[in-house]
Order: structure tokens, then sequence, then C-alpha cells
């Protein structure tokens, strides 16, 4: 029973359905005890039952503009597997203990059930770290922020490149009419909801790793030369000098540089 943690789901101002919350505290010693709660799908959808099976059929949701297509029914996708705030809802729970640098101590993995106070929008929990508006949550919120950039610092470390470009958005009315476009920054407030989904996935992947479960990874090869001596010779057109075999520090400061 984890409701007595502050747990917050962060989300586009679009979303219909939240699949994840967060919480975070920070002891007197200076560690950070973060939670990853994930919605328990699978205590609603048994292995072999026309539900599951119309899922596999239909492999995942389908995301158009304004509109979607659910790969579960609304009554779940949009209800009983949404952690909406202020009512009861079944998850998995990714609990995770880092010291004051970031590095993890600890963690646990548990079914659970969550109470969640807020549904923050990214722009929302901008507005609140910038001070236009005001939360009760605005501590929780900073002490994200905190953890966030500790756990980028040493992400960065082992030579991981921030790619951080705008995204554009087609806004829709309710008639699904493309009224106009948005664009939506990469800013604090995703940076720290991906850093922590990241840092769950990781330890998930640990988990079953140490158990001797097979697991698919996804994962990003080594580029090959010809790749990198062309990508060169771009950055050169822009007037950056990098190396024809550059070392993934080099690439992190040339994408600082740009």
């Amino acid at each position: 029973d984890l409701r007595h943690l502050t747990t917050f789901t962060i989300d586009p101002d679009t979303a219909k359905d939240f699949d994840d919350a967060l919480s975070l505290t920070k002891d007197a010693q200076g560690f950070y005890d973060l939670g990853v709660h994930i919605a328990d799908v699978s205590h609603y959808v048994r292995p072999g039952t026309a539900l599951d099976e119309e899922a596999r059929i239909r492999c995942n949701s389908t995301y158009f503009p304004g509109i979607s297509i659910p790969m579960l029914p609304g009554a779940l996708s949009e209800n009983l597997c949404s952690l909406k705030a202020n009512v009861n809802r079944l998850t998995v729970s990714v609990l995770m203990r880092f010291d004051p640098t970031g590095t993890l101590v600890d963690y646990r993995m548990t079914r659970s059930v969550i109470k969640s106070v807020k549904r923050f929008t990214y722009k929302e929990a901008k507005k609140v770290l910038d001070g236009e508006k005001k939360s009760p949550h605005l501590e929780t919120l900073n002490l994200m922020v905190e953890l966030c950039r500790l756990l980028k610092k040493k992400r960065y470390e082992r030579g991981s490149i921030e790619f951080a470009l705008p995204e554009l958005v087609v806004l829709v009315n309710d008639e699904g009419i493309p009224y106009q476009t948005d664009y939506i920054t990469y800013d604090i407030t995703h940076q720290m909801v991906e850093e922590f989904m990241l840092k769950a996935n990781e330890i998930v992947a640990l988990d079953l790793t140490e158990k001797g479960k097979n697991l698919t990874y996804r994962i990003h090869d080594v580029p090959a030369e010809e790749n990198l001596r062309d990508f060169a010779l771009l950055a050169a057109a822009f007037g950056f000098r990098i190396s024809d075999y550059p070392t993934a520090q080099d690439l992190q400061k040339l994408f600082e540089q740009a």
C-alpha cells in the first residue's frame, strides 16, 4: 500500500490515459527515494482471455492528431488502468534509493496501490518551477530537477549524447480539423520524466538479467566509420571542426556548441 506517498503524473496537454506516476523524497542524510509507478494492466488483462487476444491482434494503440484507437477498451485504457488523480489505482512500482551523488544504492519492485494527488501537464509543471504558478508540490518538483541533473551527469559521463530537438505537433479541434501547430520544447520537465523512466527501465533489465531471464534489448549500434566520416563533412559545412573518427565526448562537445 503506497497511498501514503505523494505521487503525481506529468504528461502532455492532450494525454487521455496516464500510464506512469512519480514520487520522490529526500532524507536528512541527502539520500533520494524515487518511485516510478506503472499502471498494472496485467491485473486486468489475463493471458489467453478475449481482451488479451484482441490486444495481440491490434498490437499497439494508434495515435492521430486529436484521436486515438486504443489497444485496450476505453474502460481500461482511459479509466481503470489510467493513473487519474484522487482515485486508488493498481500499479507495479520500481522503488529506487540513490546516494547524494545520484548513485543507485538499493532498489525493489513490487505490485502496489497508489493514489495520485495531481495530474500535471508538462507546461503546468514548468510554470510551477518557473514561479509563474503556485503549487503545494513545488518542493517535490524542485527535488525532481535536482535528482534529474545528477542522473544526467552520470549518463553524460558514460558517453550518452543529448539529441534534444523541439517537436512539432498538430492541434485539431473537436471536429478533427487542424487549426494550428505548436512546438514542444524539450525542457527540464520532459528531461526529468525521461531520466526517471530510463532508470526504471535500466533497473528492470538489470534485475531480469541477474535472474537469468531472457529479454529483448533495444540498443544503438556503434556508427559505421563511413557514416562518421560523412557526418564530419556535414558538420564542417556548418563551420564545426570534428575528427573523422569522433569519440562520444567529441560528439557531446559538438552538440553543445551547436
